[in-house]
């Protein structure tokens, strides 16, 4: 994963805590995924999105995009800018009460 192909989606705007894009990197380059496209991965506390469009882009599978203080009307309409919207399913609910 290179972290400078994702300096066009302006990450600075989007951090709601430390580099989440370094941290993916570090995590994509010491434990790599093996995923197929239908496969499932839960982003929780995704923010902004940043960290689930890059799994998106990353893996090829689909994501689950939570937030509790993001709304999901908010994330989708970004998720359909970048591309990824339907890759990515944007979810606003408390950890506790996820519904699947």
């Amino acid at each position: 994963m290179n972290i400078g192909d994702y300096n066009v989606y302006n990450p600075a705007e989007l951090m709601m805590g430390p580099n989440s894009v370094r941290l993916l990197a570090e995590l994509f380059g010491r434990y790599p995924l093996r995923v197929a496209p239908d496969d499932r991965i839960l982003d929780l506390g995704c923010g902004t999105g940043l960290t689930s469009l890059i799994i998106a882009k990353e893996t090829g599978a689909k994501v689950f995009a939570n937030d509790l203080w993001v709304s999901a009307e908010e994330n989708q309409k970004r998720f359909d800018r970048w591309g990824v919207g339907g890759q990515i399913t944007p979810v606003c609910v408390d950890a506790n009460n996820l519904p699947f």
